[in-house]
């Protein structure tokens, strides 16, 4: 959202071509499927992680 507001603000003074902004935004998009690509692989070990440690019996008490 950043990058558009950026874009936004700069338009007036330096005036792009509509390519140059349609790639930008494309590049924008691809960064946030990356992320959330990112973020998925991150959570789905934990969430298996967590999964197993709860599973796990007490020790039998001597």
């Amino acid at each position: 959202m950043a990058h558009g507001v950026l874009l936004t603000l700069a338009a007036p003074v330096v005036p792009a071509p509509m390519g140059l902004l349609v790639v930008a935004e494309a590049l924008m998009i691809a960064a946030a499927v990356l992320l959330g690509i990112v973020i998925e692989r991150v959570t789905v070990p934990q969430t298996a992680g967590s999964d197993a440690t709860a599973s796990v019996r007490p020790l039998a008490q001597a």
